[in-house]
């Protein structure tokens, strides 16, 4: 039934009254008959509802074309879905209220904490490779329990309890180019300071340039941050022949005193005690406990965990990675307190098998675009080795492998976890 034309009067002249209204005293409360206070032109009055702003991914929020020359953008405020975070934009860049707060971006002040590693005994002879017995044993490795630039106060529990955005180095850590040493390139959120001159730089740098506090992005073969290549920058060089499994570590390390990047060898160490190079692509994990990738003869498990679970695959944007625990001590757990080992109650529970260490899936900076790519999804630990003149070795994993061999182009933001070794 078509509506009468008195209708249409009284709707008009409604409309003309509230319109009127607002250009009369340009204030409004909505939810209540009170009256707007006088320095409010908007009140939005109400006890069981609030109000929710446009949710903008970072793209979306790039996408409106905003910029230090647009006019009258200030104090536009959104909620940023990458982030989960609120932002408003100051006239010169977008401003997260959860920066350094909630998310911080760079890496805290470091100093190293004796009881902040986990030690391992690995049989390595005088040329690093791994032996099957401890007569050939000639030191120990020490690991840190946490990723360098991440919070060293967090337990290891703590770290699989912890609900971490892509951008919060509190667990994840920095993102560390292969062969520098500058802290400064690490940040892990994709904004810095209007006063920061720039936080990422189009390279290669030329040899002896710093572009200190900023990432190098280079997209063009052989996509290194540096040019020339420098191949023993990180201190041990190649890992195929020769004495490259002997550790060096130079003034670029970026680990602090005493401690050191790994080397790929020692990085396949952590999967299997008896393996010069260990690449072990293709290792698939059980759904629950984890395929045990062996540790000296199999005194170690990796689990694989998502927000402090024992699981079957990773999840994108959660806190995933692999725990490792000594074969007693998860062995025990399975058989005596099996819910853990089922994903049905929490790792980081009071009751819970103690793990040695944990490394999340951090993911990593793309060297073409800068951005933060792949957290939750993967995890990528730098090495001080390289392969071929263009490449370096990594510790890769994800759901599915964990792959000591492999290698990536050097202009790659890693995780870092560094070692200390002492004598047996």
């Amino acid at each position: 039934m078509k509506p009468k034309k008195n209708q249409f009067w009284l709707l008009a002249m409604l409309l003309m009254t509230f319109l009127f209204a607002m250009s009369a005293k340009a204030q409004v409360t909505i939810g209540s008959l009170e009256a707007p206070k006088p320095f409010s032109v908007l009140e939005l009055i109400s006890n069981d509802k609030g109000l929710r702003l446009p949710q903008l991914t970072t793209g979306e929020r790039n996408a409106l074309g905003i910029t230090s020359a647009t006019q009258g953008a200030e104090g536009l405020v959104i909620y940023n879905t990458d982030d989960d975070c609120l932002e408003f934009w100051n006239g010169n860049e977008w401003i997260s209220l959860c920066a350094d707060v909630l998310h911080p971006c760079d890496p805290p002040p470091f100093t190293p904490d004796p009881s902040q590693y986990a030690e391992f005994i690995i049989g390595v002879d005088a040329d690093g490779n791994g032996v099957a017995s401890t007569a050939g044993l000639t030191k120990t490795l020490r690991v840190m329990k946490h990723n360098l630039g991440a919070n060293p106060a967090l337990s290891v529990k703590d770290q699989m309890a912890y609900s971490g955005r892509p951008y919060d180095i509190t667990v994840y850590g920095g993102f560390y180019q292969w062969g520098r040493n500058d802290i400064g390139h690490t940040f892990r959120c994709d904004r810095r300071p209007a006063s920061d001159a720039g936080y990422f730089v189009a390279g290669p740098l030329a040899s002896g340039a710093t572009a200190a506090g900023r990432f190098v992005t280079n997209s063009t073969s052989p996509t290194d941050w540096i040019t020339p290549q420098t191949p023993t920058l990180w201190g041990s060089g190649g890992e195929i022949s020769g004495n490259g499994n002997v550790p060096n570590r130079t003034a670029n390390d970026p680990c602090p005193a005493g401690w050191r990047v790994p080397t790929q060898q020692e990085w396949g160490l952590l999967l299997n005690a008896t393996s010069a190079r260990a690449n072990t692509t293709g290792d698939v994990f059980s759904p629950t406990s984890g395929n045990n990738i062996y540790l000296r003869r199999g005194d170690t498990y990796w689990v694989r965990v998502v927000n402090g679970y024992a699981t079957g695959s990773f999840a994108a944007n959660s806190m995933c990675g692999y725990a490792l625990y000594e074969q007693s001590e998860w062995e025990n757990a399975q058989s005596t307190t099996p819910q853990y080992a089922a994903g049905a109650a929490p790792l980081y529970a009071t009751g819970a098998p103690q793990p040695l260490l944990f490394l999340p899936a951090a993911g990593n900076r793309s060297y073409i675009s800068g951005a933060v790519v792949n957290v939750g999804t993967f995890g990528f630990y730098g090495s001080s080795s390289y392969n071929s003149t263009t490449l370096a070795y990594n510790l890769h994993f994800g759901s599915t492998i964990v792959d000591a061999g492999n290698s990536s182009v050097r202009a790659v933001g890693f995780s870092v976890r560094c070692i200390e070794e002492v004598a047996p």
